[in-house]
Formats: structure tokens, C-alpha cells, sequence
């Protein structure tokens, strides 16, 4: 896969060797350039069989099966050729949409059900500057939180210019409030790996708020107890061993009632294991952040490379999923790629793996950071995508399956 291709993406629902398996579908889908392909995917959480995929640029497909058949979306524009994709539901029945093209303005499409869209509406980001690496979620009464990174100028050679973190707030996709700086530590404009960026926020259901991202490779936190009062001080959560391989990092919060309701998860890749062995983190906190477990690996491998991390947990049961990149048939430097899943039942105390893949694919050389796989659960429904190579084209793939397909155990309450 070479993100300078012209190529054409297909859609393709991958058939798993379990309970439930779908029938091989490929959908071909439109022609675009391939600048910077990103994949996301959303359930509406009331009908888990209606799921919907966004791909950049503008293309947006749907499913009312669980994914037997899909359906392409017609009326949703490409807001330009290259930026961000984020896709998802905000838990009452409404997806939300999100474009930023090049220069960093960020467009918000709605629907009730993926297949009709309303026109966009802009977010509000700060002027004369460059917005980029957008992080979109939704608490549990719906509103959203939009965060990105912020450069005073991109590129630029100047050291002191600056990139930092903000947030915008949204109770229905259309008016947004005014955004808020909420990182303190200041990010490079000419290093991507020293600039701020990989924001993403989570909101637990009581409106606890948090926002995790990465600068200079040291994963740092914000938070807020009443969603408007923030630390005046960044929480330094981990520094990553970022050469050559990492990704910036994902927060979420279980919301599930239970006993870890409230409990914070954290996952990326990184090469602390040892300079060619990339692996899968995951790190958890009980106390709003303020400490965390050591770092414990997900992948079940004895060597290899694995990278790009999603990560969701089911708002219903509490099962924390990982999705990944994953090299371990690759011999020596090969880039032979294949797709696993990850579950944990008792709060990440363990990990399961599943292969999802049916084939291996030529993987990248430089392994991207993001963008690449997505991730949705909803009442034990879990929709994956990803981006791979499939014949030497950029192409889009989808697998969903169930909590009983996997044999996930009934969940553990302690």
C-alpha cells in the first residue's frame, strides 16, 4: 500500500471462522487520490446491524444487515484531498461525520441512519492558523467533544513556533462553543514527532472529562470534574520508546455499570520490547489519572511487529477490543501483514487474540501512526476496518462479528 497510488479502494466484509460468520461481500468504491487514507466506523447504538464506514476522502458506505450488504452514500462531498476521517455515534441514534481537509478546516455531517446526510456545518477553530489531527467523541447524553492540534504555523523552521491541544464542544453537531486551550506543554511546528498531536478525549458518565495526547513522545493528560475547570498542569502519563515504530496513544473511559465503572484505558504501539519488536500497550487507571499500571502487552506473540492500534470498550458489558496491525508470520525483515483482535473481560487484567484476517498483505514500510484501523462495539456487536494493500492497491476492509463468535467468557465483576 503507497499513499502516492491512484488507485481504486474496495470494501470488503472478511468471513470469520465462528458463529455468525457473513458471506465474503467486495464493494468497489470510488476512484480518489490516496494523500492520506483513513478508515472509521460507527453502530447506531439502538439497531447494532445498521453500521457505517467513512473512508477519506468524502466516502461514506452503509450496512442495515450487520454487514452482509452494503450501500454507498451519495450525497456526501468531499470537503477536500486529504485530512482527517472520524466517524461515530453519539449513542442516541445520530452519526456524525467529520472531514478537515489539507489547510484544516473541519466539516460535520449528521444522519439518522448513514444512508441520507445533512449538509455540513464547520467547527469553529482558531483563525490564521493551521487546525489539524482531529479527535471526536460523545458522552453519554450525546453532546460531542472535538479536539486537534493547533501549529501557529505548518511547516515552519521556527522554533518558537508553537503546537498545542484544543477542544470544542457541540450538544448536536451544529453549534460548537468557543475552543479552549487545554494542553500546557508546548509542541514543535517543524518535528511531527516533537508537536503536539493524538488528542482525543473521554468522557466518563458522570462528566468527568480527560483528554489524552502525545508530545515530543511523552503521552500526557488533562482533566476536568465539572467540564470546565482543567488542570493548570499536564499530566505526564508515559514516555514512549518511539524508534522506529509507535502510534499516538487512545483513551477511553468505561462507562458500563460495574465495579470498573469510571476506570480509565489507555493503549499504543511502541518499540520498548526492543528496537525491531513493536508491540500493543495497555495501561489503566482507577483514581482519574493519577496513577497507572505499568505498561502490560496486549499481542500474544513471541517476535514480531505489531502496530496501529484501535481500541473500544462496549458501553453495555464493559469488554475493552483492540484492533492491530500484526507481523508475526513475517520471517526476518518481511512485511507479510495480517489483522488481530484482542478482548479483555476483566478489565484488562488479560488479553485474548484472534487473527481476523483471512489473508497476509504487503504492509507498509514506514508504518503509519493513524488512521489505518477503526473500531466500534455496541451490545456485543464489534465492527472492525482497516486499510491495506490488496493487489498494489490502497483498499478498505470490514469484518464484524459477535461477543459469542469470539468466545468472550461472561464478564468478570471483580
Amino acid at each position: 500500500m503507497h499513499t502516492h497510488f491512484l488507485g481504486l479502494l474496495l470494501l470488503a466484509s472478511i468471513s470469520l471462522p465462528a458463529a455468525g460468520q457473513q458471506k465474503p461481500t467486495a464493494l468497489p468504491l470510488t476512484t480518489a487520490p490516496a494523500a492520506s487514507w483513513q478508515a472509521s466506523v460507527a453502530i447506531h447504538p439502538k439497531n447494532p446491524q445498521n453500521i457505517v464506514v467513512a473512508t477519506s476522502p468524502g466516502s461514506v458506505y452503509y450496512t442495515m444487515d450487520g454487514g452482509n450488504s452494503w450501500k454507498q452514500t451519495g450525497n456526501v462531498p468531499a470537503v477536500g484531498e486529504q485530512g482527517d476521517t472520524q466517524l461515530l455515534s453519539d449513542g442516541h441514534g445520530t452519526f456524525y461525520y467529520f472531514q478537515t481537509n489539507g489547510p484544516g478546516i473541519t466539516s460535520c455531517f449528521t444522519s439518522r441512519d448513514g444512508q441520507i446526510w445533512e449538509p455540513a456545518t464547520s467547527v469553529p477553530m482558531g483563525a490564521n492558523k493551521r487546525n489539524e489531527r482531529v479527535g471526536v467523541t460523545a458522552d453519554a447524553k450525546g453532546s460531542l467533544y472535538l479536539t486537534y492540534t493547533q501549529f501557529d504555523a505548518y511547516p515552519s523552521e521556527d522554533d518558537a513556533c508553537r503546537s498545542s491541544i484544543w477542544m470544542t464542544k457541540s450538544s448536536n453537531g451544529k453549534k460548537w462553543s468557543t475552543p479552549k486551550e487545554i494542553s500546557q506543554t508546548p509542541g514543535r511546528c517543524n518535528d511531527v514527532r516533537r508537536a503536539a498531536s493524538g488528542s482525543l478525549a473521554a468522557i466518563a458518565a458522570d462528566g468527568k472529562s480527560y483528554v489524552a495526547w502525545l508530545t515530543g513522545q511523552t503521552i500526557f493528560m488533562d482533566r476536568s470534574f465539572d467540564g470546565s475547570m482543567w488542570l493548570s498542569n499536564d499530566i505526564t502519563i508515559t514516555r514512549l520508546k518511539a524508534e522506529p515504530f509507535y502510534s499516538e496513544p487512545t483513551l477511553l473511559v468505561d462507562r458500563a455499570k460495574g465495579p470498573r465503572m469510571g476506570s480509565l484505558y489507555m493503549s499504543w504501539a511502541d518499540t520498548r520490547s526492543g528496537k525491531d519488536d513493536a508491540d500493543i500497550w495497555f495501561i489503566r487507571s482507577t483514581n482519574y489519572g493519577d496513577n497507572w499500571t505499568s505498561p502490560q502487552r496486549i499481542n500474544d506473540d513471541a517476535a514480531g511487529q505489531q502496530y496501529q492500534p484501535a481500541m473500544a470498550v462496549d458501553p453495555t458489558t464493559g469488554v475493552i477490543y483492540v484492533l492491530y496491525f500484526d507481523r508475526r508470520e513475517s520471517e526476518g525483515e518481511g512485511l507479510a501483514t495480517a489483522v488481530y483482535l484482542a478482548w479483555s473481560d476483566d478489565g484488562g487484567n488479560n488479553f485474548h487474540n484472534k487473527k481476523i484476517s483471512t489473508e497476509s498483505f504487503l504492509g507498509e514500510t514506514a508504518l503509519p501512526e493513524r488512521g489505518y484501523t477503526g473500531l466500534a462495539v455496541q451490545k456485543g456487536i464489534i465492527a472492525a476496518v482497516w486499510v491495506q494493500d490488496l493487489d498494489g492497491k490502497p483498499a478498505v476492509f470490514t469484518a464484524t462479528t459477535t461477543q459469542d463468535a469470539l468466545g468472550v467468557k461472561q464478564i468478570a465483576t471483580k
